[in-house]
């Protein structure tokens, strides 16, 4: 039986109190690539949003327009975890996530079809041994520093089951579809 430990707590910084919201676009406009976790209430409202660049963590606990601009940025590829939740969040706010290039859920899916649950929290434990806790702010920087030791893990899986195809041409691309059709609904 695997022993399981407390994620280490990942340093990160509050927006705008540590940082302002231009410094903030400044810094991500930099980055090739943005790791994104997300707390949305029941209604689906985007509660917090955490992004991590190759060095930083910033946490936003409102004001999500001020970085639309990075969101909806598709030269700066987006790593994160149920996307589509994300998007369907971030469209109640007026804006549009794009640029997706990688969703764990969906990797650990291709992967393993017959699970049933493909949530971070499971992945952290099975990869890991490591649980997620603490107040929500903490548990977004964690689930940025599991998504950044994750991706390469089942990145490299896929290649290794020759699944990459699927989960490059069919999965990703389906995620904005889906949550179209969740919001708008479809016609028969």
């Amino acid at each position: 039986m695997m022993t399981v430990k407390s994620a280490a707590k990942i340093q990160y910084k509050t927006i705008p109190q540590d940082l302002s919201f231009s410094e903030l676009n400044k810094e991500l406009k930099k980055a090739k690539e943005i790791y994104l976790s997300h707390k949305t209430k029941e209604t689906g409202e985007l509660e917090l949003l955490a992004i991590g660049d190759d060095k930083d963590i910033y946490i936003l606990e409102n004001n999500f327009l001020s970085i639309a601009e990075i969101l909806s940025d598709k030269k700066i590829k987006k790593i994160g975890y149920d996307f589509k939740l994300l998007i369907k969040a971030l469209w109640k706010r007026g804006i549009n996530l794009e640029g997706l290039e990688f969703d764990a859920a969906i990797a650990a899916y291709v992967l393993n079809p017959g699970e049933r649950d493909y949530n971070i929290e499971k992945l952290a434990i099975k990869e890991f041994g490591e649980s997620i806790s603490g107040d929500w702010a903490d548990i977004l920087a964690v689930k940025i520093d599991i998504l950044k030791r994750l991706k390469p893990i089942l990145s490299a899986r896929l290649t290794a089951t020759e699944t990459e195809k699927v989960f490059e041409k069919i999965e990703m691309p389906l995620i904005p579809v889906l949550a179209k059709m969740e919001v708008i609904g479809i016609k028969l």
